[in-house]
């Protein structure tokens, strides 16, 4: 008796409360949805850059993947979508 009731503390952890381990679990799956649209949207047919640049900014989104998603979305997005599309031959 005394065995199980020894077993079901253990279990718990005493350090972190389960809301904390369940709020950072949601924010990584944010961050997580975030960088796949990202993605996404670099290699959206309505963006103009060329694929080399594609590439770049994917690897930024992989490598960094809150601030290079952001950055995507604040300042290249925006320069992508205004740029004039470029004739593919």
């Amino acid at each position: 008796m005394i065995e199980s009731g020894y077993a079901a503390e253990e279990a718990v952890n005493p350090l972190l409360p389960a809301f904390a381990d369940i709020a950072w679990s949601g924010v990584c799956l944010a961050v997580v949805v975030f960088m796949v649209v990202t993605v996404f949207s670099i290699w959206s047919k309505k963006i103009t850059l060329d694929p080399g640049i594609r590439a770049l900014w994917t690897i930024a989104v992989v490598v960094a993947p809150f601030l290079g998603a952001l950055l995507w979305w604040l300042v290249a997005r925006r320069s992508a979508l205004a740029a004039p599309p470029t004739p593919t031959p």
